[in-house]
């Protein structure tokens, strides 16, 4: 987990990985845009609960909260 102040406000992160499956919360501030890594051998992964493209190796994201869940091929 960590946190960075930046001059639109603070970006966080925290993430877990348990049986396989990586979970990461992000906070973007308002203003903002964030690359986001998805691991590698990642699968099935979704976004706020959708599901998206496991190929891609980022995911652009906006200002705002996000989930991202993926199951690992570990």
């Amino acid at each position: 987990n960590t946190s960075k102040e930046t001059p639109y406000g603070t970006v966080e992160v925290r993430w877990k990985l348990e049986d396989a499956i990586f979970k990461m919360k992000i906070k973007i501030p308002v203003g903002s845009t964030a690359s986001v890594k998805i691991p590698k051998g990642a699968e099935r992964c979704k976004l706020n609960g959708k599901s998206f493209g496991s190929e891609e190796s980022f995911v652009d994201v906006g200002s705002g909260e996000f989930e991202f869940i993926c199951n690992l091929n570990l």
